[in-house]
């Protein structure tokens, strides 16, 4: 049974040191075990802080979380090398690390089983977050999204690998993003699109590059589903180039429905030197308005 609470929180200290390594970090969480919470490790409105390291699993509703505090919200934190089993919330707003703020690097942990709805790595929808960096992260077998984006700038998903998601996206930016790039990512066995960028919130997406990432055997879930999707629906989509990714469906009965689907009216938007193997639907679907 998940315990109430958090097991480790560290909450408004104003600690302003600009520095970035495990030797002259303000505070460090390292090292520990932390099972059974409701939320395993919690940052909330705090300055300069490495989480590394840990192991954290049973969690009710997130396993790492950088929120705003009382007085600050978070700036200049690290989440490096934790292993996540979980959580076990119904709610895919609800994930394994779950962050705002300013200046965050989220690399090296790895996510896997989420037991009912919840996501891997995700990007809440505070106003506050840019400089936002996601890299050489493992997520498997989560039943939410792999990784999900709903606000920022200058955000940055490089080199992860999204496995085994039954029920989700592997990769899915949308709300109010700009200045986002998605390179040399692995997503593979998805439920639905492997990489999706979307504008439904009512809110502008702009200024994102999807390139060199590798894309296979999606749409597992829901049918023709693409490889990668860039969709235009409430909010304006501009700016957008997809270049240089790789999608394959290599199943015997393949279930991609597109390598690369744009829908919707977004504009400016270049789909350039990618590679798709196997697809039975169109290798690249819809229009791409200038």
């Amino acid at each position: 049974p998940t315990a109430p609470g958090n097991g480790i929180e560290i909450t408004d200290l104003e600690n302003l040191s600009p520095q970035r390594n495990f030797d002259s970090a303000e505070n460090i969480v390292k090292g520990n075990v932390v099972k059974g919470y409701t939320k395993g490790i919690v940052v909330r409105g705090s300055f300069t802080n490495i989480i590394t390291g840990n192991v954290l699993g049973d969690q009710g509703t997130a396993g790492i979380v950088a929120e705003k505090g009382t007085i600050y919200f978070v700036q200049e934190l690290i989440i490096d090398g934790n292993t996540i089993v979980g959580p076990s919330s119904t709610d895919s707003n609800n994930a394994a690390i779950k962050v705002d703020g300013a200046r965050v690097t989220i690399k090296g942990n790895t996510i896997s089983g989420t037991t009912a709805s919840a996501s891997g790595i995700i990007v809440s929808d505070d106003a506050n977050n840019k400089h936002i960096s996601i890299l050489g992260n493992n997520v498997y077998n989560v039943r939410g999204e792999g990784i999900r984006i709903k606000t920022g700038r200058n955000i940055v998903i490089s080199n992860n690998t999204v496995m085994d998601g039954p029920s989700s996206m592997g990769i899915r930016v949308f709300g109010a993003v700009s200045y986002v790039t998605i390179t040399d990512n692995q997503v593979e066995d998805c439920g639905y699109a492997g990489i999706r960028l979307d504008s439904w919130t009512n809110q502008p997406v702009r200024d994102v590059l999807i390139r060199g990432n590798i894309v296979k055997n999606v749409s597992k879930s829901a049918a023709n589903q693409p490889g990668i999707q860039v969709s235009q629906s409430n909010g304006s989509l501009d700016r957008v180039s997809v270049k240089d990714n790789t999608i394959i469906d290599d199943q015997g009965t393949p279930t991609t429905g597109a390598g690369v689907a744009i829908d919707g009216s977004p504009t400016k938007v270049e789909v350039v030197g990618n590679r798709v193997f196997g697809i039975t639907g169109s290798p690249t679907a819809g229009t791409t308005p200038e």
